[in-house]
């Protein structure tokens, strides 16, 4: 069923309705970890100068930093037609040399673990420390949405395989394709979560090095959007909460077969 009409607004506490509808995935792990990325976001009202940004980039005490452009693009009609394009720098991406990432803009911070990934508990504790050098700096007090995303890449060690003996999402095709090899994939699913949250599934192919070996992907990208705001705890028990809910959605994307292969 598609549904057309996205949910506005959210509860006044989403955190506690996830967890209500979340089963416990407590001692679950994998000894396989697919996690090439994880990602935990907090946006604010801003825009915030870029001038208040500095100090931020300096606490946080990474090794490499770069600019954060936003490209604009301006086209022109009449006689002749022209376009020309500019870029202003929004932000700082920085990077440390244990794989952690904080992106800093006007009116958002997102930190990542690049893989290895290991534990949870690690990373949401780097998260939430640049997120408090950050809050500090700019006098945040609320939260307009949370985000966490996970992007996992799995190898499958067969020549020829059918998507359905490891994941239960899959594409399929009419019976007059039946028995012809999908050489690659890519599909894009939005669904709604209630709370004014979204649930976006990206799926596909990739393949990597000389060889071209190819994986499987599977992105898992929660977040929920609050347009009044929600208290700096309440948003933090609700990336808790949102990261519980994605390991119990990743765990129902995976056959047993894919289960027994990544432990």
């Amino acid at each position: 069923m598609i549904n057309s009409e996205m949910e506005q607004g959210a509860s006044s506490s989403i955190a506690s309705s996830l967890i209500e509808k979340s089963s416990s995935m407590e001692g679950y792990s994998l000894d396989k970890n697919p996690i090439v990325e994880a990602l935990i976001e907090l946006r604010v009202k801003g825009p915030f100068r870029l001038n208040q940004l500095g100090p931020i980039v300096r606490e946080i005490n990474y090794s490499n930093q770069e600019p954060i452009n936003r490209m604009e693009s301006i086209f022109t009609s009449g006689e002749t037609v022209s376009a020309s394009a500019s870029h202003s720098k929004i932000g700082f991406k920085l990077s440390s040399e244990n794989g952690f990432v904080a992106q800093i803009v006007e009116n958002a911070i997102a930190v990542s673990k690049l893989a290895p990934y290991k534990h949870w508990e690690p990373f949401r504790a780097e998260a939430f420390r640049c997120w408090s050098i950050y809050a500090k700096a700019l006098g945040i007090d609320k939260v307009l949405r949370v985000g966490v995303r996970y992007i996992n890449r799995v190898h499958i060690p067969e020549v020829s395989f059918r998507l359905d003996k490891y994941f239960e999402l899959y594409p399929e095709l009419p019976d007059r394709f039946d028995g012809v090899p999908m050489n690659d994939f890519f599909m894009r699913l939005s669904i709604p979560q209630g709370n004014g949250g979204y649930l976006i599934l990206k799926q596909g192919t990739v393949f990597e090095g000389p060889e071209k070996k190819p994986y499987i992907v599977l992105d898992i990208d929660l977040g929920y959007d609050t347009p009044d705001g929600v208290s700096v705890e309440e948003a933090w028990n609700t990336v808790d909460a949102t990261r519980d809910l994605k390991n119990e959605i990743f765990r129902s994307l995976m056959t047993d077969k894919l289960e027994e292969l990544l432990k």
